[in-house]
């Protein structure tokens, strides 16, 4: 492994930021389906003799509503994406999105945005549909089906929401304000402090997505026993190959201050993405030498970590 991951992250240049990346949130609200149901409550907590309010029932109104599964299914991959293609800013959940990025981003944004307000309005469109078939047939619910547990369709309209929202990353030298010089200088010391912090979170994420990755592999590979059968053989499958090639091709991209011991780590990842998993399963001499490997990059990592 490269010597340099073991050196002190020092963020370079943290002004610089705004000219490579920028701030984007995401922020998606999904109707719950879900009601809390205060009499089935007490009448649990009575039956049972337990203390008041220690139980609730919380009742879902939609059963296995396939659109409304799909709806969530979708925020969970543009949550995902979002998480993946960019790195932490701060505590307000806001990340940083780097330029090379910033295209792959709102595509994929957008593509999930275009999924989601069609499987609203086709449940916003069926829901009375959607209630009858629970009146009617009281699947799942039986006797604690209630009409008025429904809101409006107007109501769960309101509920749903998709925002992508970007910001230009803030400079000390942009700071202009009519207070005093000390206090000017003071202000700019503090956005200097956050843009280091930031810096150096995102650049310490990257080394965290890549230990948690090379990890895997290496648990997964010297779990793995051929010899034995059912569980204690063991299994992995191609995706863990997947997500160290995938987390390789955008480490470029989450390399903000262009530190060279990203560099070297994307390289040598490189090497345990050479052989597939059929190949890894049925040579004892490449599967143990892969492990040798992402040991080696794991240990030296966590070192740099600790």
């Amino acid at each position: 492994m490269n010597a340099m991951l073991h050196s002190t992250i020092v963020p370079a240049g943290t002004n610089h930021l705004s000219g490579v990346a920028m701030l984007v949130s995401f922020n998606a609200s999904v109707w719950t389906a879900r009601k809390i149901d205060k009499a089935r409550g007490q009448e649990l907590t009575e039956t049972n003799r337990a203390k008041d309010k220690s139980a609730i029932v919380a009742k879902k109104l939609l059963v296995e509503n396939q659109t409304l599964i799909l709806i969530n299914q979708c925020v969970t991959r543009a949550r995902e994406t979002h998480k993946r293609l960019t790195s932490p800013w701060l505590d307000n959940g806001t990340r940083i999105l780097g330029a090379m990025l910033h295209d792959t981003y709102m595509d994929a944004m957008m593509r999930e945005e275009a999924i989601f307000w069609p499987l609203v309005e086709t449940l916003i469109r069926n829901f009375p549909e959607y209630v009858e078939a629970m009146a009617l047939h009281h699947i799942a619910l039986g006797q604690l089906f209630n009409r008025q547990d429904y809101p409006s369709v107007t109501a769960i309209k309101n509920k749903f929401d998709w925002n992508v929202k970007r910001f230009p990353i803030p400079a000390s030298d942009d700071f202009r304000a009519n207070v005093s010089n000390n206090t000017m200088q003071r202000i700019r010391q503090e956005i200097e402090t956050s843009l280091a912090t930031a810096t150096t979170n995102a650049i310490r994420d990257v080394f965290e997505r890549a230990h948690e990755c090379v990890a895997r592999v290496v648990e997964s590979l010297n779990a793995y026993d051929p010899t034995k059968s059912g569980k204690e053989k063991g299994s992995f499958h191609h995706t863990m190959i997947d997500q160290i090639s995938n987390l390789i091709s955008i480490m470029p991209a989450l390399n903000l201050t262009n530190d060279p011991r990203i560099t070297a780590l994307a390289n040598d990842m490189q090497a345990l993405t050479q052989f597939s998993a059929k190949e890894l399963r049925e040579s004892d001499n490449i599967r143990q030498s892969v492990a040798t490997k992402a040991q080696e990059i794991a240990s030296a990592v966590a070192d740099f970590m600790a």
